[in-house]
């Protein structure tokens, strides 16, 4: 737990360094709507049977349910034009109530509800989602604010790429280097 609470100050730290100095203007919250969610699953991660305990627990439904609530209402607050011009600090301070209470709320579900999560598409999308992350930050530039027709070019140049990018990740580094240390 020692090593979570040192995570999570060095992440609140670099929320504030992030959002005073160093915010894209373009999405001045995409990295910190994920600042939380990183030391959260190193904790999730090593505290996994406590975890899952708590996902499983009837009791806890209410809380899961009312976290993706609060999720997405304050997704949809941050797109509100007020919210968009205020300060980086507030707009960013909102944000973290986003990505981190929905990432609770589908971990939640997929605990609960394992059929809802048991598709081999699902699996493959998981299995490439960090290719996919790392592609669309490039690829979103594709879209044309009220174009659906840009925005369907976007998923499918994203998917495109996100797999290409796994196949090579996954041929020419990871296999070679599980060999070598497995």
């Amino acid at each position: 737990m020692q090593k979570f609470y040192i995570v999570l100050a060095l992440f609140i730290v670099w929320f504030f360094i992030d959002t005073l100095f160093f915010a894209m203007k373009a999405d001045p919250f995409l990295r910190v709507r994920q600042m939380l969610s990183f030391p959260l699953g190193i904790l999730i991660s090593n505290q996994k049977n406590k975890a899952m305990k708590i996902f499983k627990n009837r009791n806890c439904s209410k809380y899961f349910i009312m976290l993706g609530a609060l999720g997405f209402f304050t997704f949809a607050l941050t797109q509100l034009h007020f919210l968009k011009t205020a300060p980086y600090i507030v707009l960013n301070t909102v944000s973290l109530f986003t990505v981190l209470p929905l990432t609770l709320f589908v971990l939640w579900l997929s605990v609960r509800y394992t059929v809802l999560f048991n598709s081999k598409f699902l699996t493959l999308i998981g299995d490439t989602s960090y290719e996919l992350y790392l592609i669309q930050a490039f690829s979103r530039n594709i879209v044309e604010p009220g174009s659906l027709v840009s925005l369907i070019y976007f998923f499918i140049f994203t998917i495109a790429i996100g797999f290409i990018a796994k196949k090579v990740i996954n041929n020419f580094f990871e296999k070679p280097l599980l060999r070598v240390f497995l």
